[in-house]
């Protein structure tokens, strides 16, 4: 099982936020609602951006997608937006980017297809 593997990478890398990311973002935007968990999501996200010291636009931009799991799209918007900030010239990046805030906008949560990698509105 996913979660699983995702806790033993935590156990395992105590000190490296992208472990902490890649949970916070399958229990923020997986598509099965079994296996998400806003609240946890948000904890996790928050502890991967300490961790990369707020500067891997990635877990900002998945601590966004967890406060729009919880319903709190203003704090989703603000931290899509940071994390857009830091792109730079990536088109690929900045068009997903564009489409996360535009779910956000809407009042939208973020769900990943996980047989494609590609984001999508629920």
């Amino acid at each position: 099982m996913a979660v699983k593997d995702f806790e033993e990478g935590i156990r395992l890398s105590p000190k490296d936020g992208i472990v902490y990311n890649n949970l916070a973002l399958f229990r923020s935007s997986c598509p099965n609602d079994n296996y998400r968990n806003g609240k946890q999501a948000v904890e996790l996200s928050s502890k991967a951006c300490k961790l990369t010291h707020w500067k891997s636009w990635f877990c900002i931009a998945t601590l966004a997608a967890a406060y729009a799991e919880t319903g709190d799209f203003a704090k989703a918007i603000e931290y899509q937006k940071m994390a857009m900030e830091m792109f730079g010239a990536n088109k690929q990046n900045r068009d997903e980017g564009y489409r996360r805030l535009d779910l956000y906008l809407q009042g939208k949560p973020y769900r990943r297809d996980l047989k494609s990698g590609v984001g999508q509105g629920r």
